[in-house]
């Protein structure tokens, strides 16, 4: 049984020691459950995979930067 997953987008990150640094970043956030997934191979293009998900939350938005 899946219990969910949660997804933290970042735009304009600002890493400290290698993390981003959530006071200093822009960033979506919102809870889902992941509903599909596929990965496919051909010989003549890279290897691709589609994760598909539907949000159970409201995204949380924080564009404001310290």
């Amino acid at each position: 049984k899946q219990a969910g997953a949660t997804f933290k987008l970042y735009m304009d990150t600002v890493l400290s020691s290698g993390t981003p640094d959530d006071t200093k970043s822009r960033s979506i956030e919102l809870e889902a459950v992941l509903t599909s997934a596929s990965f496919s191979v051909t010989p003549d293009d890279a290897q691709t995979v589609s994760v598909n998900f539907r949000p159970t939350t409201a995204p949380t938005f924080d564009f404001d930067k310290s």
